[in-house]
């Protein structure tokens, strides 16, 4: 009942606002908002066909080219909005450096999320452990190592 109540406030917001609405998830999303699973409730007829009928999947692409612009963009955001570092003075920051942007690229996949999780977990270990303000290579490769043995011990 709760997720009928979530989707039925969705469908209200729809209905009712004059902003775009985007839906982001992952795969298998669009099971859950297919509403012809639901058929042990009674009045679910206003919902269906809505979220089907008005958000056409889009899906999107892992990065893939290190010298991308939209990806070094992307990159500089994150940089930006996230990590709130300041590195060396005469030092340039690591989305300008081919090298990283490509182990970027080889650590996560190119997955969006898991890009932002990479720099986001290597900016909180140079803040806390007192380091140069820097994304090295050594650096990414550590966080990554730590990521994936906590995506392996979540598995289990």
């Amino acid at each position: 009942q709760e997720r009928i109540d979530i989707l039925e406030a969705l469908n209200d917001l729809i209905n009712e606002s004059t902003i775009p609405i985007i839906l982001v998830g992952v795969k298998g999303v669009d099971e859950i908002l297919n509403m012809d699973s639901y058929t042990t409730y009674e009045d679910i007829s206003n919902l269906k066909g809505t979220f089907c009928s008005r958000f056409k999947p889009r899906k999107l692409s892992p990065w893939n080219d290190s010298d991308y612009d939209d990806y070094i963009s992307f990159l500089m955001t994150i940089y930006e909005d996230i990590c709130h570092l300041y590195p060396p003075i005469n030092t340039n920051p690591f989305y300008m450096e081919y090298e990283i942007r490509k182990l970027i690229l080889d650590l996560t996949d190119g997955l969006t999320a898991k890009i932002i999780d990479l720099l986001k977990f290597s900016a909180r270990k140079i803040v806390r452990q007192g380091l140069p303000e820097i994304m090295t290579i050594e650096l990414l490769n550590d966080i990554a190592i730590e990521l994936k043995s906590v995506d392996s011990q979540d598995e289990e």
